[in-house]
């Protein structure tokens, strides 16, 4: 039985090897906590950054999808202003072509016709002022003979009174 107020000095000094083993297991503690710090600051990196892709792409997406919506309105509100003005434009035939019809119609009758050849002091023609064309005979004048040009060379040649082609 130990005296409570002594102390046993028996093996006191510390085991050199237990100190180093848990020096080192320290030291490979810290470094997986280090690499474990390090993953988890790329896994959070790389999360962050899909994120950031990702909300890139869906502005990108809802960007272009608003271009076309814009552009595609655009073409029907022309294809529509296209629409009216041709309905306008057949529609103002149509009010010509009947004024033309009613016109036709006041022409076409003999005596509107009359009158205008009256006010106009028109005369008819008899058979007396027609030219008769006997077209079994040749009515036409003769054909005058073609005559040569001379060439180029031979008036420059006659100029110089040499004679080398005749």
């Amino acid at each position: 039985m130990a005296l409570p107020n002594r102390v046993q000095y028996l093996n006191t000094v510390a085991n050199p090897e237990i100190t180093r083993d848990n020096r080192r297991a320290q030291e490979e503690e810290k470094r997986r906590l280090e690499r474990s710090r390090q993953e988890f600051a790329k896994k959070t990196a790389a999360r962050n950054n899909r994120m950031k892709m990702s909300a890139v792409l869906t502005i990108l997406f809802m960007a272009t999808a608003l271009f076309v919506t814009i552009f595609r309105s655009g073409m029907i509100y022309n294809m529509q202003k296209e629409y009216v003005e041709l309905q306008n434009e057949t529609r103002l035939t149509l009010k010509n072509n009947e004024a033309l019809q009613a016109e036709i119609i006041k022409a076409s009758s003999i005596g509107e016709i009359a009158e205008k050849s009256i006010a106009l002091e028109l005369v008819s023609v008899g058979q007396e002022s027609a030219i008769a064309a006997d077209l079994s005979r040749n009515n036409f004048m003769e054909d005058e003979p073609l005559v040569e040009q001379p060439k180029f060379t031979d008036k420059v040649f006659s100029m110089l009174n040499l004679n080398f082609f005749n």
